[in-house]
């Protein structure tokens, strides 16, 4: 039988003992409460639209923590919101590596790759959204976004119709299908989705309820 080197055998012992020490536990238990208030802090300047102090929080994280998936995700998705598509995709691959049951980055990292035109791997990372959270309406609306890039409108307006139903909030889902009734020259149907796009937020609904509905 094969014996363990000593060097190894004492390496094992120590850092078993430092698992075991109450010490070791308790800093492990500090730094997991530093990353999670440094997450919560990019969180903020995150929504409160502060997008580069954000990305520093979550970049303070991921240096402290190299893997942990969910910085990576979330200063991923502060690049997209300032339209660094490329920092932003491999701030998705280094999180789908590390994590790859996140439905919402697989979702995110299809939107990335939407805005770079990549739109069939846009629809590949939309689908393993939509399988590990099927009840995810973004994924659906990223997908449908997708589709309507490759001139698969009917898919798009399944996905679309989908996405409302499992929000039925999302004016960008009723807009996007709206513009699609309209090039299928369903004027009615197009201007019912873009009525409820304006009625919900959807500052680009107006002009196009101008220029095909009133009219009708």
């Amino acid at each position: 039988m094969q014996r363990i080197p000593k060097t190894i055998s004492l390496s094992f012992i120590l850092l078993l003992s430092m698992a075991l020490s109450p010490c070791f536990a308790q800093k492990v238990e500090i730094k997991a409460i530093i990353d999670s208030d440094l997450l919560q802090q990019g969180d903020s300047l995150l929504k409160a639209g502060q997008y580069k102090d954000a990305i520093d929080k979550y970049t303070t994280v991921i240096n402290l923590s190299p893997g942990k998936a969910l910085a990576y995700a979330k200063r991923g998705f502060a690049q997209l919101d300032q339209d660094k598509y490329k920092a932003a995709l491999a701030d998705f691959n280094k999180a789908i590596a590390l994590d790859s049951m996140d439905c919402v980055t697989w979702s995110n990292r299809g939107l990335t790759k939407w805005y770079l035109n990549d739109y069939k791997g846009a629809v590949s990372d939309c689908e393993k959204s939509k399988h590990l959270c099927p009840f995810y309406s973004f994924a659906y609306f990223h997908e449908g976004m997708a589709r309507y890039m490759l001139n698969e409108n009917e898919n798009a307006i399944i996905l679309y119709d989908k996405a409302i139903e499992l929000d039925s909030t999302m004016y960008r889902a009723w807009f996007n299908r709206g513009l699609i009734k309209i090039d299928k020259k369903d004027f009615n149907g197009a201007c019912i989705d873009l009525h409820k796009a304006k009625e919900l937020g959807s500052t680009k609904a107006d002009k196009l309820i101008t220029e095909h509905c009133e009219k009708k």
